[in-house]
């Protein structure tokens, strides 16, 4: 009712609020200034770019988020473009609350900005300019409330490499993701009782801000606007009041939560979510309620780095140091600035990695620890580089120069940028396996503010280079190091196998991403690059014409096999990887029921480019034992695929505390505590796990 009579006040006032006629990206109206920008002066076709709608109102006056509050209505945007192009939803800054009488509303003053991803074909013609036009609808209200409007145009280039808008454009973007919610893993169970909303929250990132806290649902009725939120801690738990609405939420509560930070008095918020407690799987899971200080969390990431060295994602650069460390015969001092390098090299590596990870959660997408390996160009470019340097190995060629300096002449080549690269190399190929303590290290540091996240990275960085590092600062051990000799080239020659083994696998997990089609492509993209660096093998010890012509039929070769690099990785139909006969794909509403029906759950988030979780289904989970145990007790075994971005299963790890597979959760049958269950998996632990259901059988 409320909502309706502001309404209708607002449509008395419609008369003084004539829009004027709009100038291209900017028009002006009664009580606000209303701009239109692009983030990128060149847009890239196939990925598109973002637009950013200012509103800068007059003093004092207010428009509205999504969820108006108590009245108002919420900025709508109607989009009008060309075939090919498709804008995303708007994504929302962090609102306020705006008093008004005996009612809250919520909303924004003075220049709230509203982005929205503006998403391109990749078959939108270059060079065609492309018209795109908003009809932007908003109310502004002060004592009182005028619907305005207008309309903004904005004509773009069209490349297939987008180029950034210089200053000030790419300010007001930075500033309006600053002011948007983090998407954090703050999840949690609601209730709705006793005349009462509760929420229940793991103390996470905004642990001591209980005072200053105000929650803000997506959705109209879920609360009443105007009533006192009381927030308070319980144990480890972050507990909150407020007044259901009209219409209280049901399955599942969202929302962003805003408050204070104790030490820099800055506004933040973040994106949380809760499950109804009546329609919940289970309890808050306790690896996400377990609370951890950020030095644990800087241990653990030391101790999962160490624990690193030992994953087999690692061993071919392995064998890559242990060639650089024979063939060093310098100084003590030489022996030490190599070990710095590398280290440099593992540290510079992690630093973007988290650095590109934050960014993207802070932007509100999906993503977690490998996440560049759930991009198949990724995957590819990977494909190509190992093989390139399994190749320069195995025939004895020498890198430092021509076709083959991409990739192991980098790794390869004498002095510190040799150490350095073989460290960014190590730490690239080391991101698909998951070590023991490194999964809660990571889960902690991407709740955590960005300064602390890096730090944790950038541990985690520390502990993988460790042992190189020490074995180059203690000079007594490197006695027990092989010396130089002829031996040599036949070592670098079997060092190779191990690249190639590499590369098989990663073309395994290309094809589980872009079909057959695009792995046949990948295929004859390796065999072009093969007889690329073939040809140059034979034109350094040829003269005269026919080195001209191994040149020329090099250089096509090596042209083609990049040409089909990057067609096989677009327009493919990816291939999901469910699982086999024994297991279900994951479906997260599915597990209620299927335990109130007196059965178990076993859940199995994997991907097709995780060592770790390959090897485990390999030694554990797809033996005969293991298999017989889940048929005795009729347990649904789900298997949930990473390999490609799934927003569903990035949600379900992050409210275990994680941010990358493998997870495995054993749920028993009823209402009893989830088990999660360690990431390095064994048979006799997870028969130890299934045995532990027993006890639910004969209590029943």
């Amino acid at each position: 009712m409320t909502r309706l009579i502001f309404t209708l006040a607002a449509a008395i006032w419609l008369a003084g609020a004539t829009a004027e006629a709009a100038a291209p990206a900017q028009a002006t109206t009664g009580h606000a200034r209303v701009e239109l920008f692009a983030e990128h002066a060149v847009a890239a076709a196939g990925d598109g770019t973002w637009l950013a709608l200012r509103l800068t109102l007059d003093d004092g006056w207010h428009t509205y988020w999504k969820n108006p509050g108590d009245s108002g209505e919420a900025t709508r945007l109607e989009w009008s473009v060309p075939d090919g192009v498709e804008p995303g939803e708007i994504v929302w800054p962090a609102p306020e609350r705006i008093p008004f009488g005996p009612f809250v509303n919520f909303g924004f003053h003075g220049a709230p900005v509203h982005l929205v991803k503006l998403n391109i074909a990749d078959d939108w013609p270059v060079g065609q300019p492309l018209r795109v036009e908003v009809l932007a609808n908003w109310l502004v209200c002060e004592e009182i409330c005028i619907p305005e409007e207008a309309t903004l145009g904005l004509e773009l280039e069209v490349a297939r490499v987008a180029q950034s808008a210089a200053e000030p454009v790419a300010g007001i973007f930075a500033a309006a993701r600053a002011a948007t919610p983090v998407a954090l893993p703050l999840s949690g169970a609601f209730t709705v009782a006793d005349g009462a909303l509760q929420i229940e929250l793991a103390r996470g990132d905004i642990a001591a801000a209980a005072e200053t806290l105000f929650f803000f649902p997506d959705q109209w009725g879920w609360i009443e606007p105007s009533t006192p939120q009381t927030w308070s801690y319980r144990g480890q738990k972050l507990v909150g009041r407020m007044a259901p609405g009209p219409a209280p939420p049901a399955g599942e509560f969202a929302g962003v939560a805003v408050y204070t930070a104790i030490q820099s008095g800055e506004r933040r918020a973040v994106r949380i979510s809760a499950v109804d407690i009546g329609a919940a799987v289970a309890e808050t899971p306790q690896a996400a309620t377990t609370p951890m200080s950020v030095w644990q969390a800087l241990v653990f990431a030391i101790l999962g780095g160490l624990i690193l060295n030992l994953m087999p994602c690692v061993l071919p650069v392995l064998s890559i140091k242990a060639l650089s460390l024979v063939a060093h015969g310098g100084t003590r001092s030489e022996l030490r600035r190599s070990g710095i390098a590398y280290t440099a090299g593992v540290l510079g590596c992690f630093a973007l990695l988290g650095l590109i990870l934050v960014g993207l959660r802070s932007a509100g997408e999906a993503a977690g620890w490998g996440f560049q390996l759930q991009s198949p160009g990724f995957v590819a470019a990977m494909s190509y580089m190992l093989f390139a340097m399994a190749l320069v190995l195995s025939l004895g060629l020498d890198p430092g120069a021509g076709l083959a300096g991409a990739g192991d002449g980098l790794t390869r080549r004498g002095g510190l940028s040799g150490s350095f690269f073989t460290g960014a190399l190590a730490a690239v190929v080391a991101t698909p396996c998951t070590a023991p303590f490194m999964a809660a290290a990571i889960g902690f540091a991407l709740i955590q503010p960005a300064a602390v996240a890096m730090t944790i990275m950038l541990a985690l960085g520390f502990g993988l280079a460790l042992p190189f590092v020490l074995l180059t600062f203690v000079p007594a051990w490197t006695r027990w190091l092989p010396r130089p000799g002829a031996w040599m080239s036949r070592l670098k020659q079997g060092l190779a196998f191990p690249l190639y083994a590499t590369v098989v696998w990663l073309l395994w997990v290309a094809g589980q991403q872009v079909g057959i089609d695009g792995l046949v492509r990948l295929l004859f993209g390796l065999l072009l690059l093969a007889l690329a660096l073939w040809l140059y093998s034979v034109w350094r010890r040829e003269v005269g014409a026919a080195r001209q012509v191994a040149t020329v039929v090099s250089i096509a070769a090596l042209g083609a096999a990049l040409v089909l690099g990057v067609t096989s990785v677009r327009k493919a139909e990816p291939a999901v990887r469910v699982a086999d006969s024994s297991s279900v794909p994951f479906a997260e509403d599915d597990i209620a029921a299927i335990r109130a029906s007196g059965r178990a759950v076993f859940v199995n988030m994997t991907a097709a480019w995780c060592i770790t979780c390959l090897v485990n289904e390999r030694v554990a989970l797809d033996t005969r034992a293991v298999r017989d145990a889940l048929s005795a007790r009729d347990v649904v075994y789900m298997k949930g695929d990473w390999t490609n971005r799934d927003a569903a299963i990035t949600r379900y790890l992050a409210s275990f505390g994680r941010a990358g597979v493998p997870l495995y959760v054993l749920y028993p049958p009823g209402d009893g505590a989830p088990r999660v269950l360690p990431q390095i998996l064994t048979e006799s632990s997870l028969l130890e796990a299934l045995g532990a259901l027993d006890q639910y059988g004969e209590a029943t």
